[in-house]
């Protein structure tokens, strides 16, 4: 804008005899200026490929340099020696037993349908109540456990008058 204005100034001062000399000579600095900024604009391609490559390989030793990272890290984990974990042992007073414990047995210890009752429930102190309590609701009913020992009495197969005598080996 500012070399227009110039140029237009110029224009201003000069006599017309000199027009065409002074709107050739503009035309010839705007075509200049107009190529530098082409050139500018060219150039910028140039810049950003090769930003984006020196970014690329940037990006591509941090890749690799994480990954060898990584396989030396797996390969130490390896290595570090766990702790056994101590299990107490059936022998141990039942009493001095903690929550926590005696659910951990109670969770391992359970099959099919009594594992699935409680399967929602964490090993935790505050749960081992709740999962008592569930377990002891659905398998403790007197009523259910006497009906069942009388089927089973019920069921016995009949002793005939050709059985061996039991009190009498």
């Amino acid at each position: 804008m500012a070399l227009i204005r110039d140029t237009q100034s110029e224009l201003d001062q000069e006599p017309a005899g000199n027009y065409w000399k002074y709107e050739r000579e503009h035309i010839r600095k705007l075509w200049d200026a107009i190529q530098e900024a082409h050139e500018d604009i060219m150039e910028v391609p140039d810049t950003l490929a090769e930003h984006y490559e020196t970014a690329k390989e940037a990006v591509r030793q941090i890749m690799v340099a994480l990954a060898d990272k990584d396989s030396r890290d797996k390969n130490s984990y390896e290595k570090i020696p766990l702790p056994r974990i101590q299990i107490p042992q059936f022998g141990r007073d039942y009493a001095a037993w903690t929550n926590v414990e005696k659910m951990q047995h109670l969770k391992t210890n359970l099959r099919v349908e009594a594992s699935k009752l409680i399967q929602h429930l964490p090993i935790s102190e505050a749960n081992y109540n709740d999962v008592w309590l569930l377990l002891t609701n659905r398998y403790q009913n007197k009523r259910l456990l006497l009906s069942k020992q009388l089927d089973n009495i019920f069921n016995l197969p009949k002793i005939g008058p050709n059985a061996p005598d039991v009190h009498n080996p």
